[in-house]
């Protein structure tokens, strides 16, 4: 049996390094279509939730960048309440937000995802002009010197505390 979830686990990153793999080459729908057949064919057990929370992530991503922000906000909502912890969920939800024209959203959310990962330069950086249009002053200072500081890292520090902070340790 250990070998058949272990397989399982392997035929699962796969299809995560595919579907990654799918949406950085821009075809967005194959980027769907891989995700919502992973979602399907993925049992609930234990080793599978990192897995099918990492899919999730990927097609609401796929999907906002698609223009579906209803089905985006939907499947963000989804892995919020599967892994309330999930950095880039509410990043993600940030970006939902921003393309909704809800900058105090947005703004919340992307501070949420700073404070579960504060490696996600991303986030900061969307973080930083939505203070100043909200006039939050003490706080755009502050992230203007968390960028900083995470743009004077190499490439590879600021990737392997990306990595610490999604628990992924194995991989920093």
């Amino acid at each position: 049996m250990e070998k058949s979830v272990n397989e399982q686990s392997s035929k699962s990153h796969i299809k995560i390094d595919d579907i990654k793999r799918t949406l950085q080459s821009g075809d967005i729908n194959n980027a769907i279509l891989l995700s919502k057949q992973v979602l399907d064919t993925q049992d609930n057990n234990q080793n599978n939730l990192q897995e099918k929370n990492e899919v999730l992530y990927l097609l609401a991503v796929s999907q906002r960048t698609k223009g579906l922000i209803n089905e985006a906000n939907e499947t963000v909502k989804t892995l919020i309440a599967a892994d309330p912890n999930h950095a880039r969920a509410h990043q993600e939800n940030g970006y939902l937000s921003l393309s909704e024209g809800n900058k105090s959203n947005a703004a919340t959310a992307f501070a949420k995802a700073t404070r579960l990962n504060p490696a996600l330069l991303s986030s900061w950086q969307k973080l930083a002009p939505l203070y100043h249009d909200l006039n939050h002053i003490e706080g755009q200072k502050f992230v203007t010197q968390r960028i900083e500081y995470l743009m004077q890292l190499p490439a590879e520090i600021r990737g392997a505390q990306d990595l610490m902070y999604e628990g992924k340790l194995g991989l920093a």
